[in-house]
């Protein structure tokens, strides 16, 4: 039974089910910051602190207008996850679980998420991607990449950029990291991409998943 108010609702403490343009007129209606104005807050040493990236109402918007199938999933998802130690997702291509399934998690739980794909490259792609959707960014880092400051990523023999929420990695990244920290103490929750490829790296991450729950 969904809420009778529909996607006009405010109430935060409605549990009721809601279509995905919930509360769309009242964060359009909210005057927009200006980025660039954010962006001169400094902290010691002339470094920027958090206040120019996205806010958790300016990502709802954004995937709002972005129309993506899987939003419509995201409160039984978050629901879930929170009740359950795995949760098993089947989506069509294109639907968006790739880039929100992590950013969901990340909103909700309070240690880092850890996202694992087959390939570097798509580890790399993804954390480009998932940055500037979460922090309203790329950000330049010295020798490590474009990306947000709350995503990063690890993958292949180089240095991986750290993400205060969000790491996107490698399988073989994983397994790397499992040998010095065997119960992923980093980590609240992780998001096994591409499971069904079923390579060996991915068969190991299972495993390590199975024995840190």
């Amino acid at each position: 039974i969904e809420c009778r108010m529909g996607a006009l609702c405010s109430d935060e403490r409605c549990m009721l089910p809601h279509p995905p343009g919930r509360g769309l007129a009242k964060l359009k209606a909210r005057p927009s910051r200006d980025r660039a104005s954010r962006g001169q807050n400094s902290g010691p040493g002339g470094s920027r602190d958090n206040s120019d990236l996205k806010t958790p109402e300016e990502r709802a918007l954004y995937r709002i207008e972005s129309g993506l199938p899987i939003l419509a999933s995201q409160d039984d998802f978050v629901r879930r996850l929170k009740a359950e130690k795995v949760v098993v997702v089947t989506a069509e291509t294109g639907s968006g679980k790739t880039t929100q399934l992590p950013q969901y998690a990340a909103e909700n739980f309070p240690l880092k998420v850890a996202c694992t794909q087959p390939r570097a490259l798509a580890a790399v792609s993804l954390a480009k991607r998932i940055g500037y959707e979460f922090d309203g960014e790329e950000v330049k880092g010295k020798g490590r990449g474009i990306v947000g400051r709350n995503v990063g990523f690890r993958a292949g023999g180089g240095r991986p950029t750290n993400g205060d929420r969000i790491m996107l990695m490698t399988d073989a990244a994983l397994i790397k990291e499992a040998q010095h920290d065997d119960t992923l103490s980093q980590y609240s929750v992780l998001v096994i991409d591409e499971a069904h490829e079923r390579s060996l790296n991915t068969d190991l991450v299972l495993g390590i998943a199975k024995l840190v729950m």
